[in-house]
C-alpha cells in the first residue's frame, strides 16, 4: 500500500466532500482490502471510475451508497429533489475533484492525461478491477447518512 498516495487520497476526500459537498467524513481503518471489493456488490451502490495515463497510470475506481449519493447530490446542487442521473454526474464530478487535487498535490511537474470519469455496473467494474488487483490501495469513507469505497488501481 502505497502510504503517501493513501494520505493524500484523504486529505482530498476529506476537502471535496466536507467543503463542496458539506459532509463530513470518517476513515474505516480496520476495512480490508476484500470488504472494499465486496463493498462493490451491493445492490444500492453506484460505481463510477476515473482514470490517468502517462507517466502516472491509474485507474480509481469509486462506490457509494446510492442514498449517500443522492443527498451529496443534494446539497451540492442546492436542490431538493434529484435524479438518478444527477446523482451519476454529480458522482463524476467529485471524483474528478477528488483525484484532481491529488495529482495536482503529489504529481506537479509529470506529464499525465486525466480522462473523463464514467459510471460502471459491477460486471464491468469487476472484470477490469481482476486484471489489476494485485496493485491497489483502498479507503472505506463513513459518511453521516452512509459509506463509500476509493479503490486506486496502478496500472
Amino acid at each position: 500500500m502505497n502510504q503517501n498516495w493513501n494520505r493524500l487520497m484523504k486529505d482530498s476526500i476529506s476537502e471535496v466532500l466536507s467543503s463542496m459537498f458539506f459532509s463530513p467524513v470518517e476513515f474505516d481503518e480496520n476495512c480490508t482490502l476484500n470488504d472494499a471489493v465486496s463493498f462493490f456488490k451491493s445492490k444500492s451502490v453506484v460505481i463510477s471510475k476515473i482514470s490517468v495515463s502517462g507517466d502516472v497510470s491509474l485507474i480509481l475506481y469509486s462506490a457509494f451508497l446510492f442514498q449517500s449519493l443522492e443527498e451529496l447530490t443534494k446539497d451540492f446542487t442546492g436542490r431538493e429533489k434529484v435524479d438518478e442521473q444527477d446523482c451519476r454526474e454529480t458522482f463524476k464530478e467529485m471524483l474528478n475533484m477528488i483525484i484532481g487535487s491529488v495529482l495536482a498535490d503529489c504529481y506537479k511537474g509529470n506529464n499525465y492525461r486525466l480522462n473523463i470519469p464514467e459510471n460502471l455496473n459491477y460486471s464491468t467494474f469487476i472484470n477490469e478491477y481482476k486484471s489489476t488487483k494485485e496493485n491497489t490501495d483502498f479507503i472505506k469513507v463513513n459518511l453521516l447518512n452512509g459509506e463509500a469505497v476509493f479503490l486506486t488501481s496502478w496500472i
